[in-house]
């Protein structure tokens, strides 16, 4: 579920859960709530975590069952908005790795060449 993988990315990056609390403006315990699946997230809050824990939000959002609150900030119609959004950084990020994977083998063949 996306909290457990919330979870650990955190504690992977070594932040306390007040530490991220803080940074999101809601109490610990909200932020718990969050992380052992008891709230619902809405899209904006999901990318305000990655934010803060300096994560890609498709990290959080890859292979899982996806339900998001969207009785908040414009609803089902703005969660559609921010999910075409997330396609769109999604299909950028994509590329980009793809460029780095394609300068690194241009790399290691000019390497090979020379030995």
């Amino acid at each position: 579920m996306i909290g457990e993988r919330i979870k650990k990315t955190r504690e992977k990056k070594g932040f306390s859960q007040e530490y991220i609390a803080e940074e999101l403006k809601i109490s610990q315990s909200a932020y718990s709530d969050l992380e052992n699946n008891k709230t619902k997230l809405n899209l904006q809050r999901l990318q305000k975590i990655a934010d803060v824990l300096d994560t890609d939000i498709f990290e959080f959002l890859s292979g899982a069952d996806v339900t998001f609150n969207d009785n908040q900030n414009g609803g089902v119609a703005n969660n559609a908005f921010v999910i075409n959004q997330l396609s769109d950084q999604l299909l950028n990020q994509y590329e980009k790795r793809l460029k780095e994977k394609d300068d690194i083998i241009s790399l290691l063949k000019e390497q090979l060449k020379t030995t």
